[in-house]
């Protein structure tokens, strides 16, 4: 069983082994084999990234993630952004999707063809800067194709 200060640097360690983790922006706290990471980051992939860094570490009981994502542009801009991104992708259809925002979490609305398009979709606008959730809830619209 390692100590608490044998978590905090093993954790020191694992961000420090990965480039996806401003580890200058994070802080942590360990207490009773716990790990509690705060700070602020502009990437969701960064928050996911500092997690994943630490949560299999050995001895660690359990992990508490309060890392915020900033937001730095208006709703307007990162739903833009959102929407070209996915025009351009072309194995997405967008013109059935609705993309909202309330601060920095987007809401995703309307029908798609497939579940792997919906996780697409979930996945470009969590990896827009500023997103700091996403609330999907795209319907998948089945049309089975018969072949004769």
């Amino acid at each position: 069983m390692k100590t608490d200060k044998e978590i905090a640097k093993a954790t020191a360690n694992a961000f420090s082994w990965d480039n996806a983790v401003p580890e200058e922006n994070l802080f942590v706290k360990v207490e009773y084999g716990q790990i509690y990471l705060s700070g602020e980051v502009d990437w969701f992939y960064q928050k996911e990234a500092a997690k994943n860094a630490v949560e299999n570490l050995l001895s660690v009981k359990n992990l508490i993630n309060t890392i915020d994502v900033k937001h730095k542009e208006d709703s307007n801009k990162t739903t833009e952004k959102i929407t070209k991104t996915l025009e351009r992708l072309a194995n997405i259809d967008s013109k059935n999707i609705n993309i909202s925002m309330d601060g920095n979490i987007v809401t995703l609305n309307g029908s798609v063809r497939t579940i792997s398009e919906k996780d697409e979709i979930q996945k470009v606008a969590y990896f827009t800067q500023g997103v700091k959730e996403v609330i999907n809830e795209l319907q998948v619209n089945y049309h089975p194709i018969f072949f004769k």
